[in-house]
């Protein structure tokens, strides 16, 4: 159908390029004829009536059909009445008029027709740099012109370090002078980096729109540190230390997090151990404080983790920092002396007292006085106590004195018993941290006092006596 409409704009050209001629009809009387006379030179009227550069050949003497363009010539005397392949105008099938005369065709694909031109596309990025972690937004702005353009479709691409990498709007059917916009929207993860958005428009009937945003991620970082590194205490002393969370990175830094772990020879007593901040600015530091008691001579540091990152993703190596106790060893150093041990036979028992002394700066602890007290039973006033052959002392701390208190009582089998001894003492004890010490040992004797003398008998008598005889005996008893 567009071949037969073509045709007819053909046949009108060559019936309007013919000459005009005026010849004589009578008097007073022309008439307009046309003439397809090979010699005729005479420019054809029409070419008044038509722009400048709308200008037809003239015939030449061979070939009347010159009227038309050079490409478009009859064919000779004896040839087909077809154009040839070879007499065409080159380029599409679809123009068979002269270039100048073309017209767009419906559903060509000569010429490509785009209707959201390069000028229409814009995008708007951040304009501050990135920081891990934060939200990106590119904004995308496509603007039509007057005529309706089909599947449209938009990609915004990010780098590797984004989630996600990739956003698709469309396709879309734009109407005339329609401006459409989107928002392509990422999220910067912890390898995120410095790079560019590029985004992509394509349409029917042209090639694809590319522009290229630049932007700037600047990486975050923390340093995490507990001062003062190391605190003189002795044990029971209350120790502070303060935890500074510092940015030392080129960006902001989200969801930190610090815990503060004490030691196994260290008690809570008041502070921050665990803490969270939902950002800090580059160079922005937090602090907290953290007290405990010295409880234990081992166990004695206080670590301190910080971390930061992205929806559970963690951006660095975890921070850590330590503080610690140099721990003040105190001493203890006891001294005891022993009375006579004199056990009265009579009354049966005897009540003595040892008295022990803490002559250093650190209290005694799990005293031991070792000592064999057989053949006697043994009382002791708490809170000490006697068992195994040893006194078990209560703490004595320094600059104290506790006075050991037991009794000694005779066994029920006291004649068999013997009537003295020695007996030997030695005792040992710890320090705070468990360090033994040891004293030098004792030796005291022991006796039964106020006993019974012993009785010897004698009877004297003739050895030899008669029947009927008086004889008398002498008995001599003899006490020591």
């Amino acid at each position: 159908m567009r071949h037969g409409f073509l045709w007819n704009w053909i046949s009108i050209l060559a019936i309007a390029l013919q000459p005009i001629q005026v010849v004589s009809r009578g008097p007073g009387r022309t008439q307009a004829s046309a003439s397809l006379d090979p010699t005729e030179t005479t420019a054809p009227a029409i070419h008044r009536l038509l722009p400048a550069w709308f200008t037809a050949h003239m015939p030449s003497p061979t070939r009347p059909g010159s009227l038309l363009p050079e490409w478009f010539q009859t064919p000779d005397a004896g040839e087909s009445g077809a154009l040839s392949a070879s007499s065409q105008p080159s380029g599409s099938g679809d123009s068979i008029l002269p270039r100048w005369f073309s017209m767009p065709m419906s559903g060509s694909g000569s010429e490509e027709h785009h209707t959201i031109p390069e000028s229409g596309v814009m995008v708007l990025g951040p304009t501050a740099p990135i920081n891990n972690c934060d939200i990106v937004t590119f904004t995308i702005v496509a603007a039509n012109d007057a005529v309706t353009a089909t599947n449209v479709l938009i990609t915004s691409t990010m780098p590797a370090g984004f989630t996600p990498t990739i956003q698709i709007f469309g396709p879309y059917t734009v109407a005339p002078n329609e401006v459409i916009t989107r928002y392509a929207v990422f999220s910067a993860t912890c390898s995120a980096v410095s790079g560019q958005n590029v985004v992509t428009l394509t349409q029917d009937g042209y090639g694809p729109i590319v522009r290229y945003t630049d932007f700037v991620v600047n990486p975050g970082a923390i340093t995490v540190r507990k001062e003062p590194a190391v605190i003189p205490a002795a044990p029971d002393d209350v120790v502070t230390w303060t935890v500074y969370v510092e940015n030392t990175g080129y960006g902001t830094v989200s969801n930190v997090r610090v815990t503060d772990t004490l030691g196994s020879g260290l008690e809570y007593v008041s502070g921050i151990t665990t803490a969270s901040y939902v950002s800090i600015p580059v160079g922005g530091v937090v602090t907290f404080p953290i007290a405990a008691r010295v409880v234990g001579c081992s166990g004695l540091e206080n670590v301190v983790t910080a971390t930061w990152g992205c929806n559970g993703q963690t951006c660095q190596a975890p921070q850590t920092a330590k503080g610690s106790v140099d721990l003040q060893v105190t001493h203890p150093d006891l001294d005891f002396s022993l009375p006579a041990f004199d056990v009265p036979y009579c009354t049966g028992y005897g009540v003595f007292t040892i008295p022990i002394t803490n002559t250093g700066d650190g209290t005694a602890y799990s005293g031991t006085l070792t000592v064999n007290l057989s053949p006697f039973n043994v009382t002791v006033a708490p809170p000490a106590s006697y068992s195994g052959g040893a006194f078990q002392l209560p703490p004595i701390g320094p600059g104290e004195t506790y006075n050991l208190v037991f009794t000694l009582t005779l066994p029920s089998n006291v004649c068999n018993m013997p009537r003295g001894g020695m007996f030997a003492f030695n005792l040992t004890y710890r320090d705070r941290c468990g360090n033994p010490y040891t004293e030098l040992p004792q030796s005291a004797a022991w006796q039964l006092t106020n006993t019974p003398g012993q009785l010897s008998v004698e009877k004297s008598m003739p050895a030899e006596v008669y029947r009927g005889e008086t004889i008398t005996a002498t008995i001599t008893v003899n006490a020591s």
